[in-house]
């Protein structure tokens, strides 16, 4: 069986057609309609299949344009205003940022550590940090801040007081509050791990 049927049998496309994929998910899906007109078809018979469905309840009106307008927030390339650089979380576009910030190197060098603090205001500290070392760092309370990380190039593995996770490029979390963490760098072919570190004044 060749890759492409496998990719259509896998369910992705009556996922993508009941409208249950994730921004992201929805996205790759109408790129690869875009790109193999196989894929466009069997969208066309399985939105026709669901057609002959017993249609239920009508949806509220003007809740076509939300969800119109939520998809388009995601779809939309971002971009980064270094100016006044936006808070990170688990949407954030790791490719915009990378384009951003080509060019920026650090400006205090540490044994293992490097960065760039990119904001710094009474609510938020953001730092582009490069890891080629193990970096230890002790609990926090979670009435301090809000601490989160979101890697652009490389991987790191985190030990969060005995749980072991694995992140790499593109992935966004949040350090468990009264937790140690030590943070080490695991990427194939760099030196070093770079990402974002912030830090957000706790509500």
């Amino acid at each position: 069986m060749s890759e492409l049927n496998t990719y259509i049998e896998s369910g992705l496309i009556e996922a993508y057609c009941l409208g249950s994929l994730s921004a992201k998910q929805a996205a790759e899906v109408a790129a690869m309609a875009a790109a193999h007109p196989e894929v466009q078809a069997e969208i066309d018979r399985t939105l026709a299949a669901l057609e002959q469905y017993p249609k239920g309840p009508e949806p509220r009106a003007g809740l076509k344009n939300k969800v119109l307008d939520f998809l388009d927030a995601f779809l939309t390339e971002e971009t980064i205003n270094l100016q006044d650089p936006p808070l990170i979380h688990r949407y954030s576009d790791a490719g915009a940022w990378n384009r951003a910030l080509q060019g920026i190197g650090p400006d205090t060098v540490e044994p293992g550590f490097s960065a760039r603090v990119l904001k710094e205001t009474e609510e938020v500290l953001l730092t582009l940090a490069w890891l080629s070392a193990d970096l230890v760092e002790d609990p926090h309370a979670g009435d301090a801040f809000i601490e989160s990380f979101f890697i652009l190039e490389g991987a790191c593995e985190c030990d969060f007081d005995g749980r072991i996770v694995r992140f790499s490029a593109g992935d966004y979390f949040e350090i468990p509050p009264d937790t140690r963490h030590v943070i080490k760098n695991i990427s194939e072919g760099l030196p070093y791990v770079k990402g974002l570190v912030q830090r957000r004044k706790a509500a």
